[in-house]
């Protein structure tokens, strides 16, 4: 089928899908309310150092996990000053327990010795499955058969890691030095397949998906061979997979930028595209199948839409934002680009504007805020761990 009757099928699919949000009554407009850093901060459930080893820095601290009794956190260490240069590093995973001390720490295996541009998702087991670390990189032997991925078992207990099959690079005609994945995120199918999307190249990236096994095996693979931009969001269909995308530039077509709606088919082949009014981040897919974004009117409305394409606003936003992730409660987090973030309730009653710590304040699922700030700023040779209340 032709690329433009594929797009003039699947915004007549859209258009055709029935709408609550159209019949039901005006949503609310909260305003927010400022819950400051030191208010937050008053209210630590544990705090805990984290220091480097000689000659190293803690270059990155991130949860990967909120468990009931504690977190699985990610931490790297690179030497100092490190930029642009392949070195040696050091990734690691932990389990700290209620009080903030290490149940156990374990090397990711599997990684090469030296390395840059490191990215990793977490994939959450269940069902008698394991859980997944998929991680990217950019290998000191950046050849075409070098290994840019790699993908990890986690036994969360007992912290036993066993490394699986790699992700090797996109097979494209020409090679550029220093192209890497953008990972943005991981799907996880039955019989031992995973969903792996984001970008590659050197920026601006060209959107990438693939279909992998757990031993390697790529099953299939599609880029934008007409486009740069990244996949933001994904979620299985019927038939297929659809993918929230973010094109940056489009050729020959250059007006053809913005957020689009991508449907593939189970082979991964482009059967649909629509664009959509979300900007960048464009849609984000929840694990209930639904979709949330922003509008685009001047007072943008969050509005979720479930799997059948019928949607309701959940509440009328002022200003620019960014669906980050939804909570356990069901409240929505969005960035607005400043140094808050924005909480919304369930029912769109609520907003909260929640000042950040600089760049290292997470909310986590159920509420709680974690911290790993620098105790010096430069070098990062320790960093201050701290998990807080939730502030509301």
């Amino acid at each position: 089928m032709p690329l433009r009757r594929r797009h003039l099928l699947a915004a007549a699919i859209v258009a055709a899908l029935p709408r609550t949000g159209a019949g039901q009554d005006s949503p609310p407009r909260p305003t927010p309310r400022l819950i400051g850093r030191s208010e937050w901060a008053a209210a630590a459930l544990w705090r805990a150092p984290l220091e480097a080893r000689q000659g190293f820095v803690v270059a990155e601290v991130r949860v990967l996990r909120r468990l009931q009794d504690g977190l699985i956190i990610l931490v790297r260490e690179t030497p100092p000053g490190i930029g642009g240069e392949l070195e040696a590093q050091h990734v690691w995973l932990e389990r700290r327990d209620a009080q903030g001390r290490v149940s156990w720490r374990q090397a990711v295996p599997g990684l090469p010795d030296r390395f840059e541009r490191f990215a990793a998702q977490y994939v959450v087991g269940g069902g008698g499955r394991r859980s997944l670390l998929v991680t990217t990189f950019l290998p000191a032997d950046n050849r075409r058969a070098a290994l840019y991925g790699r993908m990890v078992e986690i036994e969360e207990t007992a912290g036993m890691l066993r490394a699986l099959g790699g992700i090797a690079r996109p097979r494209m005609k020409e090679s550029i030095e220093g192209e890497v994945f953008e990972l943005h995120g991981a799907l996880r199918l039955e019989d031992d397949r995973l969903v792996v999307y984001g970008g590659f190249g050197t920026g601006p990236f060209r959107w990438w998906i693939a279909l992998v096994r757990l031993d390697g095996t790529k099953l299939w693979e599609t880029m934008g061979h007409t486009s740069a931009g990244e996949v933001t969001s994904m979620r299985g269909v019927p038939g297929g997979f659809e993918a929230s995308v973010h094109v940056v530039m489009a050729w020959p077509d250059t007006a053809n930028v913005g957020g689009f709606r991508m449907r593939f088919d189970a082979g991964g082949r482009l059967v649909g595209s629509v664009k959509t009014p979300a900007g960048h981040g464009g849609l984000l897919f929840l694990a209930d199948g639904s979709a949330a974004a922003l509008g685009e009117e001047t007072v943008r409305p969050l509005e979720v839409e479930d799997r059948f394409g019928r949607r309701r606003s959940i509440a009328l936003l002022p200003g620019a934002a960014e669906v980050r992730r939804r909570l356990d409660d069901g409240a929505f987090v969005l960035s607005d680009r400043s140094d808050h973030d924005l909480v919304v309730s369930a029912d769109g009653r609520v907003a909260l504007h929640i000042e950040r710590a600089v760049s290292t304040g997470e909310i986590l699922a159920d509420g709680t805020i974690f911290t790993a700030a620098c105790e010096k700023d430069d070098p990062c040779a320790a960093r201050a761990l701290a998990l807080y209340r939730r502030p509301w």
